[in-house]
């Protein structure tokens, strides 16, 4: 997303556009920071499940994709079938993490919960056209997250092994 607020390339999303001089200002501590926040930050239409539903049914008609691609065919591939094999894993862990962490209607975490490695390699390629930006339409939300991202943290979150390690310590 970085990338996209320095290039000129394409159209960028209104959340980039809007905020361009937070994107740029942002070093690799402040990218870091803003990628590790506890929700996904790019959409496939997790609240629409007759998207999900006419997806997964392989039918060849295209639907006109939610917005603007913004990222190249390859990039958007990728980034979709990163996007889509994280929220399966979330969803097959816990659906109600599914609809925090994701923003999932339950009928698509019930759809996403039950595709498997080759579907979802099949999703990537074929309607990689649907990966948003998530929260697109909400410019000042970006704005708050990149001006927290980009100031020096007052308190570093534990990692998974940090809280492993203190939960092992407290068993014995």
């Amino acid at each position: 997303m970085a990338q996209l607020a320095r290039s000129d390339a394409a159209p960028a999303p209104p959340a980039i556009s809007r905020n361009l001089a937070l994107w740029r200002g942002l070093d690799r501590s402040a990218r870091e920071r803003a990628a590790n926040q506890p929700v996904l930050l790019l959409d496939v239409r997790f609240s629409d499940a007759m998207w999900w539903r006419w997806a997964c049914e392989r039918r060849p008609l295209e639907r006109k994709p939610g917005a603007q691609g913004y990222f190249s065919p390859r990039v958007a591939a990728e980034l979709m079938r990163e996007t889509i094999t994280l929220a399966w894993i979330i969803a097959r862990a816990d659906h109600g993490l599914a609809s925090i962490l994701c923003g999932m209607v339950p009928a698509v975490t019930r759809v996403v919960s039950s595709l498997d490695p080759a579907q979802i390699e099949q999703l990537a390629d074929q309607h990689h056209r649907h990966l948003r930006l998530r929260f697109d339409d909400l410019p000042s939300y970006w704005r708050m997250h990149l001006k927290i991202s980009g100031s020096k943290p007052i308190l570093e979150v534990p990692t998974v092994e940090t809280l492993s390690e203190i939960r092992q310590q407290s068993l014995f």
